[in-house]
């Protein structure tokens, strides 16, 4: 049996007996308890919640429940997280990411596992994804196999592959680059020699170079004033 002198304020430990009479009761106990220490009746009420004695209080008793609906200010880091991480940027990855994309969560933590840090910081910071201690990067895909292509049997002669030969993609686009580029530079010269063969073939058998329509309309008009002038000179 308990003490009928029980008094909670010089007992540092209660019994669940104990705890029961506080919390149900002679009710003025209970509320001395209150008034003189708080703290003490908190710590006795949390005791007897957790012993089953009374039922918790609901969250909207709590003093601070209002709190957990009011959205803290950023710090200096947030700030600084998203002006170089815009949401806009992390939705492009987490929200709306596009079927068959090549700048992808999985080829950005290869290609570059900083960029990709700071995007999954970013997701997290704007609530796209829960935050974690440490971001986990995923690891690398096993690198794809080249598509290959076969060459023409003319390119195949000219590098002196066998017939049938199949490259990459890009041997493919470098083999047929380079080629048409030496061949485009072999049609100029000679063209360019073609027209230079023409031109000493007319020196050599004219003398000079062949006058034009124009020129020679311009000679025959000069040629024509030469006459008038001196007709003009023999009446005076």
């Amino acid at each position: 049996m308990t003490d009928s002198s029980y008094d909670p304020l010089k007992r540092p430990q209660h019994s669940t007996a104990e705890l029961k009479k506080l919390f149900t009761g002679d009710t003025r106990v209970l509320q001395r308890l209150k008034n003189e220490s708080p703290q003490k009746y908190e710590e006795y009420r949390k005791q007897a919640e957790e012993r089953g004695i009374i039922a918790p209080r609901p969250v909207w008793a709590d003093p601070n429940y209002r709190d957990r609906f009011n959205e803290p200010p950023l710090t200096a880091e947030q700030i600084e997280l998203r002006a170089k991480v815009p949401l806009s940027e992390v939705d492009r990855y987490y929200a709306t990411p596009s079927a068959g994309a090549t700048d992808t969560l999985s080829r950005l933590a290869t290609a570059d596992p900083e960029k990709y840090k700071l995007i999954r910081a970013a997701a997290m910071e704007y609530g796209r994804i829960p935050k974690q201690e440490t971001p986990r990067v995923p690891e690398p895909k096993a690198p794809e196999q080249p598509q290959m292509l076969t060459l023409s049997n003319e390119l195949c002669d000219r590098m002196g592959f066998p017939r049938g030969k199949s490259v990459t993609q890009k041997q493919f686009l470098d083999i047929n680059a380079i080629v048409f580029d030496i061949d485009e530079k072999k049609r100029l010269a000679a063209a360019r020699a073609a027209r230079d063969a023409a031109v000493d073939a007319s020196l050599a058998t004219v003398g000079r170079i062949v006058e034009t329509p124009e020129q020679k309309t311009a000679a025959a008009v000069e040629l024509a004033l030469q006459k008038h002038d001196a007709a003009v000179k023999q009446v005076a």
